[in-house]
């Protein structure tokens, strides 16, 4: 794929990942400036980068995409705690920006398959959810929780294996219905 391409292409993916992820929570503190916003989304955009780069040329196991999840969010809150609000990138924002930034880079063509799904409020209300807001979840344990709940609702469905494509299938059936 032509290196221009691409580069539009996870331009695009890392924007409307952000996006989707920082639209029901509030991340920063009372007044950071747009600079400051800028770098920091700078930084985030070259951790996912170099996460994202584990994904292209293999199926990255359950088990090292959580340490990756986990790896995103200490890193920015370690790097970033001036500007943050507490608690505010919690475990729940780095799964959905990585996860959703990786869903986009997939369908691109751009790497393998991912082994999971972004976790939303329409896949908690899918699965039945009882724990904490995708947003507050926080600890790795709720995470997997979430994440195995997912999976067998996905068997029970009979829709796939796979979290990544279960997920895909479902958005795809929300979607055309809003057509």
């Amino acid at each position: 794929m032509d290196e221009n391409i691409q580069c539009f292409l996870k331009s695009e993916a890392f924007s409307s990942s952000v996006a989707a992820a920082f639209r029901h929570t509030k991340i920063y503190r009372g007044n950071v400036s747009d600079t400051i916003k800028a770098e920091f989304h700078d930084e985030l955009r070259k951790i996912l980068d170099e996460i994202s780069s584990q994904y292209a040329n293999t199926r990255i196991s359950d088990e090292l995409h959580i340490t990756n999840i986990e790896y995103l969010q200490r890193t920015i809150i370690d790097k970033n705690t001036h500007i943050l609000v507490d608690s505010g990138f919690t475990i729940g924002i780095a799964q959905k920006i990585l996860n959703l930034y990786l869903k986009y880079l997939w369908c691109y063509g751009l790497i393998q398959e991912p082994p999971q799904c972004p976790f939303d409020q329409i896949i908690l209300e899918i699965i039945k959810w009882k724990g904490a807001p995708w947003t507050k979840i926080n600890t790795l344990e709720e995470y997997k929780r979430l994440k195995e709940q997912a999976k067998e609702k996905a068997k029970e469905k009979a829709l796939s294996d796979h979290l990544a494509v279960w997920e895909l299938k479902l958005w795809n059936e929300r979607n055309i219905k809003n057509i």
